[in-house]
């Protein structure tokens, strides 16, 4: 065989053996970088599916808020997103919208757009629902019978409910009294935005009169019975509020300085316990020093002492895992 026919035979299984290595390199070039591509995709994919999940925990978390904090429209900016919070990966925000004047302090009506958003690396999700305007309602009860306004002596621990008056109360003996209304329409977990006891005036008291008020701690107030010790053995309600009466100068007036002042921690309390129903009775107490002294039941039942609670409620109009709309992203 001739040198040149060797060199060209050579040259040729050179160059099939550097285009086969050129295809393996090529082949395997393309197959890393769709790997990657295939990473990626995965990676994207990922992305998507745990800001979805996040972005509906946020919504989830925004809504508790709501229901845990009573001032919340006072809390929160219209239309602002919360500073960033990290849980499990994804950056969290929520936001609250008034849809109807943007002013989320205006009032308790106006139908509010809650938000839920979640950030997992590229991905973004927003979802949100609407709040209902809130429910509102006001209570106006009176003592219903002689057994729900009725004193305890502090020495003898002595009830006394048939009383035409009802003392609030006896120096130096500081007697206890006390004031029940029944069938309080007031649903659990209400905000209680105003609550107070009117009284009339019985007999002209002017001196000074230091009183301090608490509540039944009970899911249902019982009745008031003649058992010694009956208002005194009750357990009361870590809330209180302070009273001091102006001077009762004119018998039978019932206004301002007849009233107590505002009670809606106390009532906050009674209605945020778990055995509380609409339609149960509650219990104040009067305890502290001086006199003044109110019309009761047995002598006038239209004058005795009135309860008033006003109080609102929001109302989710869907569930939280219910209907719920995506929003465009950020």
């Amino acid at each position: 065989m001739r040198h040149g026919e060797r060199s060209r035979r050579r040259g040729s299984a050179l160059v099939l053996v550097l285009g086969a290595s050129t295809l393996v390199t090529v082949i395997g070039i393309a197959g890393l970088m769709m790997n990657r591509v295939v990473s990626r995709t995965t990676q994207a994919g990922q992305e998507v599916s745990h800001a979805r999940v996040s972005a509906h925990s946020a919504l989830d978390l925004a809504v508790w808020n709501l229901v845990n904090n009573p001032t919340w429209r006072l809390d929160e900016a219209n239309d602002a997103w919360s500073v960033d919070m990290n849980i499990a990966g994804a950056v969290i925000n929520r936001k609250y919208v008034d849809e109807v004047d943007g002013d989320l302090a205006n009032n308790n009506v106006d139908p509010v757009r809650v938000y839920g958003k979640a950030t997992v690396g590229d991905s973004v999700r927003i979802y949100s629902m609407v709040m209902s305007p809130s429910t509102v309602g006001t209570v106006d009860r009176g003592i219903a019978s002689g057994a729900d306004d009725a004193e305890q002596h502090s020495v003898t621990d002595v009830v006394y409910h048939d009383s035409t008056d009802l003392e609030l109360v006896v120096s130096p003996s500081s007697d206890v009294a006390a004031v029940r209304f029944t069938d309080v329409q007031i649903p659990q977990g209400a905000i209680i935005t105003h609550a107070y006891v009117q009284f009339t005036a019985d007999e002209v008291w002017t001196g000074p009169t230091s009183l301090w008020i608490k509540g039944g701690a009970a899911d249902d107030s019982a009745p008031i019975t003649p058992t010694l010790n009956n208002i005194g053995s009750r357990l009361a309600t870590v809330a209180w509020e302070g009273w001091t009466p102006a001077a009762w100068s004119v018998i039978g007036e019932a206004g301002p300085d007849q009233r107590t002042p505002d009670l809606s921690s106390i009532i906050t309390e009674i209605v945020e316990r778990p055995g509380w129903t609409s339609g149960n009775a509650m219990l104040l107490a009067f305890l502290g020093s001086g006199t003044r002294t109110a019309v009761a039941y047995d002598w006038d039942p239209s004058a005795a002492a009135q309860f008033h609670v006003e109080w609102t409620q929001d109302m989710l109009l869907y569930p939280v895992r219910g209907t719920w709309r995506r929003e465009p992203s950020d």
